[in-house]
């Protein structure tokens, strides 16, 4: 299998070798979170040096993989192998608390930098920086103004929170020549069949695109209105409601968002228009959890001639349009997540479109 893996010291950003024997690899990357990563090679000492806990895997593309996780295993034919697995760069936001409160009106794209600035890059704490990561040159703004207020959660959630609501996608960009991390926050094209404006691209069985593929449509955890209650108690107590549907169609949440307080730890008072607006966005966020999810999953042909090529005709963010004659499933659908499978029979790209919900550990994490 031809990889061109490199592996780089975490303190330094320095390179420190090339894996030049591996047999098996997955390299997921995800559109508004942290993606992941797992690699199995035989054992050997130059194997075991390079792949230690806390070092990056870098395969030369936009992000390294930092590992997190080491196991050593031989089973009854004497095959020795070292598998290593972790979390794309962008982990490292999940490495700092949003603490104190971040309290912001503006724009979530603008947020999300805040929130990386504040608390990885210039904190108040010097103890709290993580070296060696700045913010992408290109401040373009994306959606529209919000109010925000957030405490105790980590800054990936924030981030990924922001970026799935509103449509944004985020990663740290590995520049291994400049030995630093780039943030950048950005968002995907539409290239579905009902546009003109770029190349279209169409996924299609018919075409022998699509080797495998997966639907699903799940409704059971389907909130569409909520109920989300600040500070206060009894009638005092400021609630503000978030959605319009009613009758059998509406589906209610109630969001505790007690967290929220109008009085600033440094004294100063949120007026209460702005508070309100922190409570409706504290609802849309909560309701982002409990979406009507339409997953659709692709196994596509990366061999032959190959209509399109992911990283050059579409990108992470990328709405495409979807034929699967085979499921009867039409669809434009924005490109979420792509994982690259390598092993001994080739290489398999398979792609995820739209959000899944979210799992037992996310919710707890969130504190849902």
């Amino acid at each position: 299998m031809s990889l061109n893996l490199y592996v780089f010291d975490q303190s330094t950003l320095s390179p420190i070798g090339f894996l030049d024997v591996v047999t098996g690899l997955t390299w997921e990357e995800r559109f508004a979170d942290a993606g992941a990563f797992e690699l199995w090679a035989p054992i050997s000492e130059q194997n075991i040096t390079l792949l230690q806990e806390d070092n990056l895997l870098w395969n030369g593309g936009d992000t390294a993989g930092l590992i997190e996780f080491k196991e050593l295993t031989a089973d009854d034919e004497d095959t020795q192998t070292i598998h290593v697995q972790g979390r794309l760069c962008e982990c490292y936001l999940d490495f700092r608390t949003i603490y104190p409160a971040m309290i912001k009106t503006g724009k979530p794209s603008k947020i999300m930098r805040e929130l990386v600035t504040t608390h990885l890059i210039s904190p108040t704490d010097t103890k709290r920086k993580i070296p060696n990561i700045q913010l992408d040159s290109d401040q373009t703004d994306y959606g529209t103004s919000i109010s925000y207020q957030r405490t105790g959660s980590t800054v990936l959630i924030g981030c990924s929170d922001l970026g799935q609501a509103y449509a944004i996608g985020f990663k740290l960009k590995f520049l291994p020549s400049d030995k630093k991390f780039v943030f950048q926050v950005y968002q995907g094209t539409n290239r579905t069949m009902d546009q003109t404006a770029v190349t279209p691209v169409l996924f299609s069985s018919d075409l022998d695109d699509i080797l495998e593929s997966s639907y699903s449509h799940n409704k059971s955890d389907l909130r569409n209105f909520a109920y989300v209650a600040g500070e206060d108690s009894g009638s005092d107590r400021k609630v503000e409601s978030v959605g319009d549907s009613s009758g059998l169609e509406r589906r209610e949440l109630f969001v505790d968002a007690r967290d929220l307080q109008t009085e600033n730890e440094d004294g100063t008072t949120i007026s209460d228009s702005v508070y309100r607006a922190m409570l409706v966005e504290r609802g849309k966020e909560n309701l982002e959890d409990y979406k009507d999810i339409k997953s659709f999953s692709a196994t596509l042909r990366t061999f032959g001639v190959t209509s399109y090529k992911y990283g050059t005709d579409f990108f992470l963010g990328d709405t495409v349009t979807v034929y699967d004659s085979r499921l009867k499933i039409k669809t434009n659908a924005m490109v979420t997540a792509a994982m690259m499978t390598y092993d001994e029979s080739g290489e398999q790209l398979d792609l995820t479109f739209g959000y899944g919900q979210p799992t037992i550990a996310t919710k707890l994490k969130r504190g849902i």
